[in-house]
């Protein structure tokens, strides 16, 4: 597809598409892909794991920050009996529709 996304800031995000920059505006923003750490996760000033996600509660908000929700394999998901969510893209559907509920 040749596009990175350069940056996510509030009410935009700028791609990088065949070597030409972009800036989209967003409302929201729902990140999915890749089955590791994004680089740039890791020097996000919210908790982590030792494998870089990001820690979400069962209701997929980010800990600590009530307004911002994670899912997929960006984040460390654990159900109410404290059963961790699988990194993966079947989970990841899963977990879509209750984020959506939430917002």
């Amino acid at each position: 597809m040749n596009t990175n996304i350069e940056t996510i800031k509030s009410g935009t995000v700028i791609i990088n598409h065949q070597g030409k920059t972009k800036e989209l505006p967003m409302d929201l923003v729902l990140w999915t892909g890749e089955n590791h750490s994004i680089r740039w996760t890791k020097d996000l000033k919210f908790q982590h794991n030792q494998q870089g996600q990001l820690i979400g509660s069962p209701t997929l908000q980010l800990a600590g920050y009530p307004n911002v929700f994670v899912l997929g394999d960006l984040a460390e998901i654990r159900d109410i009996e404290g059963n961790r969510s699988p990194a993966k893209a079947q989970a990841t559907f899963q977990q879509a529709p209750c984020a959506a509920r939430n917002i």
